[in-house]
């Protein structure tokens, strides 16, 4: 809220008081509601002048950065849900901080998943898992360190490449497979990074269960490990019903579930600021 609006609030607000008919039963009424809405106003106006003092100091340090800025403020977020919306996983080692979608997943033959996200340090990370009854790892992305990737597709292979995105910077990870073949394909930043086959040949995936972002189940909706678990920002979730050869840099829509399209998913521990700007598409 700025000054300008700021000062038309207060004339709304007197306006609204003055303009009431006044009984001398009444006037005493008034004349406390007004105080109480003088006091509020000036706590408001206490809070703008710390909020602008904040806006300086930042400005000054991040050279007018516009993301850093609005992460310091990020105590003061937006509750809209679209796909600017960035999900804050604050706490390491922890079992608490997850997203849970309202959504399912439907038998799979093929997919393609695409998240974007900002890790801040090197670790065992799990980005994305679906559990479905007798099989907690249906499908699992999961880092388990800088150099070393694994997906699990009911069963799990294991990469040894360094992808590059654990530097606090965003980037969008995707993962495609398909059961002919069992051709699977790791993507950052849209460019293939490693081409893998015989991942779950012939096979599909169970429709049904449980889709958690930050945590790893090991039983359905549950089970986590907190040395598995995601520490940073979360930004876009794409999936799709097919094997993508080719990654669109900023997806905005897919057709099984597409960030700040499907409705809000649950978040527990988790939190959510919505920005101006797609964090996927600017890699900062």
């Amino acid at each position: 809220m700025g000054r300008m609006h700021l000062m038309v609030t207060i004339l709304f607000l007197f306006t609204n008081v003055a303009s009431q008919p006044t009984r001398r039963a009444d006037s005493f009424y008034n004349m406390d509601q007004s105080w109480q809405i003088l006091k509020s106003l000036k706590v408001l106006y206490r809070k703008m002048a710390e909020y602008d003092e904040v806006v300086k100091d930042v400005c000054k340090a991040n050279d007018g950065a516009n993301e850093q800025l609005y992460e310091k403020l990020g105590n003061i977020p937006s509750l809209e849900w679209n796909r600017h919306t960035v999900a804050h996983f604050p706490n390491k080692d922890q079992t608490t901080d997850y997203i849970r979608l309202q959504e399912t997943l439907p038998a799979l033959s093929a997919f393609t998943i695409c998240i974007s996200t900002r890790i801040p340090y090197n670790g065992v990370i799990s980005f994305f898992s679906y559990a479905v009854p007798n099989n907690n790892n249906e499908i699992l992305i999961h880092s388990l360190k800088p150099n070393k990737m694994r997906v699990f597709v009911k069963t799990f292979k294991d990469q040894n490449i360094n992808f590059g995105f654990h530097d606090n910077k965003w980037h969008q990870l995707c993962l495609a497979w398909q059961s002919r073949g069992g051709l699977y394909t790791w993507f950052v930043d849209g460019e293939m990074r490693y081409n893998g086959t015989g991942l779950q040949t012939g096979s599909k995936t169970k429709a049904g269960g449980v889709i958690i972002l930050g945590q790893e189940q090991d039983k359905v909706g549950g089970g986590f490990d907190r040395t598995q678990s995601f520490y940073g920002s979360m930004n876009g979730l794409y999936i799709w019903d097919r094997y993508l050869n080719q990654i669109p840099e900023c997806p905005t829509n897919a057709n099984i579930y597409s960030w700040g399209i499907n409705p809000r998913p649950n978040f527990h521990g988790a939190t959510y600021t919505t920005t101006p700007w797609n964090n996927n598409c600017q890699k900062t």
